[in-house]
């Protein structure tokens, strides 16, 4: 069959970032690994630096714990004065205060950036395999050396140095919007605070490297995206005996599914910032900047390639129909005639 010795040297990984490609490719860091660790980064780290501070709990809620381990459990004395000196730590003096371990949106938050995380790794990782499986299946019926510049144009595209300037930009925008929250006084009720500890500037630090990474990832698959709807909007012929049931496109149709879970994260993160919001920052203007160009995305991710395939599935069935319509036909003519 026609493309049935397509290799990767010909279709090469979808990245051309040095980072991109030990983790994802040569590594092989798997999706779930991958939402583990932005997890860690993006939460366990200002945990780590919010303990030091101070500023994980509340002073009441230490006290309380401490004064019902003693007053219940007498044997548990240790136990209450470890609650005790940890309580006289704490910085936060009133249960109103935002402690680390009571903040509800950055943590759930991380666990949404957590699961795309996942999903981006799996779909950037099957860029170039997905392609790989159609043209060994001679999908689409077109020129290899037109469908190999398509391919090589998006990926040069998505490495282009305008948009790793505008990703570093705006995560640097962003980490100096934390840590000018972290030194403000009307955020003294806030466990990233500049007079308990680092907290507050290691979450900003991460903050940056969270949004210069997510733009990069966002670029990447919404540039992924593109190219597979360009590749497959040529023209298609169905195998409706092919093993996978699917016509031979399941490469396609999964390729797709993932990029409609990974749009759906990124919806949920857009609603988590922008409806629930965290300490203000909804109202800024690069919070409503990366809103915008994440849900301008979601289209390009999701809807564009679909689109495409359902065109090029529906041209092909119309052109293999057009050969049974014309034999029906003929033999509806016989029939009348008898």
């Amino acid at each position: 069959m026609a493309g049935s010795n397509v290799s990767t040297d010909e279709y090469p990984w979808w990245t051309k970032s040095f980072f991109v490609r030990k983790v994802v490719f040569e590594w092989r860091i798997s999706g779930f690994w991958a939402g583990v660790t932005v997890f860690a980064v993006y939460w366990c780290v200002p945990l780590v630096f919010a303990l030091i501070s101070g500023t994980v709990l509340p002073r009441p809620i230490l006290e309380e714990w401490s004064s019902m381990l003693s007053a219940n459990f007498p044997d548990v004395s240790p136990e209450a004065k470890y609650f005790n000196g940890l309580a006289h730590d704490q910085k936060l003096h009133y249960l109103t205060d935002l402690a680390y371990l009571t903040d509800k949106t950055h943590f759930f938050f991380a666990l949404v950036i957590s699961v795309g995380a996942g999903i981006a790794t799996h779909v950037v990782r099957n860029v170039n395999t997905t392609i790989i499986k159609l043209r060994q299946r001679a999908i689409p019926l077109a020129d290899e050396a037109e469908l190999k510049a398509v391919y090589a144009r998006y990926r040069d595209l998505a490495a282009h140095k305008g948009f790793k300037i505008m990703s570093l930009i705006l995560g640097l925008l962003a980490g100096a919007i934390f840590y000018s929250m972290s030194r403000a006084t009307s955020y003294s009720d806030w466990w990233g605070y500049h007079e308990y500890g680092y907290a507050g500037v290691a979450f900003a630090f991460v903050e940056a490297l969270m949004v210069y990474w997510g733009m990069r990832t966002v670029i990447l698959m919404g540039m992924g995206s593109i190219m597979l709807a360009s590749f497959i909007r040529r023209p298609l012929v169905l195998r409706p005996f092919h093993p996978d049931g699917c016509n031979g496109l399941s490469p396609l149709g999964q390729q797709i599914i993932f990029l409609w879970i990974f749009s759906l994260t990124l919806a949920f993160a857009i609603y988590v910032t922008i409806s629930i919001g965290y300490l203000g920052i909804e109202k800024t203007l690069i919070v409503w900047v990366l809103a915008v160009l994440g849900t301008v995305s979601i289209p390009a991710l999701a809807i564009l390639p679909l689109f495409a395939a359902l065109k090029s599935i529906q041209s092909a069935q119309r052109f293999r129909l057009a050969h049974f319509e014309q034999l029906l036909n003929e033999l509806l003519d016989k029939t009348e005639q008898l």
